[in-house]
């Protein structure tokens, strides 16, 4: 499933464990719907790539909160990879760098 727009998309293709689902370009009021509806359908373990992602504003990291509940509920990993350093600052100001599972 691939959902793109100008100035965002969302790929997500079988990982070898679970789901691996690419984030690029600006995450936003406008374009979290896109990745709301690609992570509620995801019933195994998930991998949000997050290196293509140049942008996030508070929606995006609630987003991604609401994927790593749904995948917790489910008994599912749910990891963040690559996040470029101004989103790991993001986190980290917000403590979410304790909540989440941040891979290189």
């Amino acid at each position: 499933m691939t959902i793109a727009s100008p100035t965002f998309a969302v790929e997500v293709t079988p990982g070898p464990a679970g789901w691996v689902v690419r984030v690029a370009g600006e995450l936003d009021l406008a374009t979290v719907p896109d990745l709301d509806a690609c992570l509620v359908a995801l019933d195994d373990d998930v991998v949000v790539d997050l290196a293509g992602l140049t942008f996030t504003d508070s929606t995006g990291i609630a987003a991604l909160l609401r994927g790593r509940m749904r995948a917790a509920q489910r008994g599912r990993s749910f990891v963040l990879r690559s996040p470029a350093d101004r989103v790991v600052k993001v986190l980290e100001i917000m403590g979410l760098d304790r909540v989440f599972t941040i891979e290189p």
